[in-house]
């Protein structure tokens, strides 16, 4: 188990420590860690904050020093705290203190509830309740108060008007319930612990992109006949089979991106995110996307070179008096779209992986 601790990548210890940092854990909390990825006779073994905090580096205690009151100056945590199992805190008190809390802090809570790290038998502060011990609310107690949160939510956007909602409509992550079992907790349909993107991005990416090939459309009918006269004959056929070539790989998978992307859970509906698959033909081709970082860079790869060689048109046409608006068009729509698929990047790779890591799934 040491070792196991001792091996863990930064971003598994940063997951860890998190709600720690946050003050939502304590140092007596349970993290029941699972193996599997150490050894071959993985088990699940439980252990304490702080005995966790004793076999990470020093650096980490340091990085979660700035959680209210739960370390002390020295680095390890307190151990004369005074816990009270707050059974007796009202309902509404809890909900009062789960929509107090950022979606950040609940999403960091509920991926260790997801991966099965913290269970039905573990508690969380109430840091908003004053008084001389700390008191500390049970798991399912929480979970149900983000439930209950979640569906008044959903009340009120059931009475918004069609446009609002899809104004403030968004994407839901898909997201890996595989260990979930181990908490006893069910969190599949609470939306906090998904990662979220607005709409607004898909579709501005997919205008940006249409705008691309449609000023590159505009800028070779109406400057092509003038490269030709002004360059030797090859050249501007050259420039357009491979821009051509570029822009028809760039809408490609732009295809594939948007039709994924419109295959995830959104908010629009009424209701929390499910489990039900929609087993359309449509859906089965899209819900999957294969060897996403491969197209990530190539995305990314193809929008700078375009983005560059529509700057350099644009200088060139601007120094031989040919038309340079659609030059111009090409590099802001291009531009953008770089700056919207930066954002739909992040989301994919917070998607459930599939066939080893290499693709995402939609659900």
């Amino acid at each position: 188990m040491l070792s196991y601790i001792r091996n863990m990548s930064k971003a598994d210890i940063r997951k860890l420590l998190t709600p720690i940092r946050d003050g939502l854990l304590t140092e007596n909390t349970v993290l029941h860690m699972n193996t599997q990825n150490f050894s071959v006779d993985h088990v699940v073994v439980p252990i304490t904050v702080t005995d966790f905090l004793r076999e990470v580096n020093p650096r980490w205690i340091r990085w979660i020093n700035t959680a209210a009151g739960d370390l002390e100056e020295g680095g390890l945590p307190n151990q004369i705290a005074y816990d009270h199992h707050g059974d007796d805190v009202p309902d509404h008190q809890v909900v009062e203190y789960i929509n107090t809390l950022d979606k950040y802090q609940k999403r960091s809570m509920l991926n260790l509830v997801r991966e099965g790290i913290l269970t039905d038998e573990c508690f969380i502060n109430i840091s908003n309740l004053k008084g001389p011990e700390r008191v500390q609310v049970s798991m399912p107690r929480v979970v149900e108060a983000l439930r209950l949160s979640e569906a008044r939510y959903l009340e009120l956007h059931n009475e918004k008007p069609i446009m609002l909602k899809v104004f403030y409509m968004k994407h839901y992550s898909s997201a890996c319930f595989e260990n979930v079992h181990r908490a006893d907790l069910d969190v599949r349909s609470l939306t906090a612990a998904r990662f979220t993107m607005p709409i607004w991005y898909t579709v501005l990416f997919t205008l940006m992109t249409l705008g691309t090939f449609g000023s590159h459309i505009w800028s070779q009918a109406t400057n092509y006949g003038d490269l030709q006269d002004k360059l030797n004959m090859t050249t501007p056929t050259i420039i357009l089979v491979v821009s051509s070539l570029l822009i028809g790989l760039l809408l490609y998978l732009t295809i594939y991106m948007i039709g994924f992307l419109f295959c995830c859970e959104n908010n629009y509906k009424n209701q929390l995110v499910t489990k039900d698959l929609d087993y359309s033909a449509l859906y089965v081709h899209f819900c999957e996307l294969n060897q996403v970082e491969k197209r990530i860079y190539a995305v990314k790869g193809v929008q700078f070179i375009l983005l560059w060689y529509t700057m350099i048109l644009a200088i060139y046409a601007h120094e031989h008096d040919l038309n340079i608006y659609p030059a111009l068009a090409c590099v802001l729509t291009n531009g953008f779209g770089l700056m919207m698929f930066a954002r739909i990047a992040e989301f994919f790779r917070r998607c459930r992986r599939t066939r080893k890591g290499t693709a995402i799934a939609a659900r």
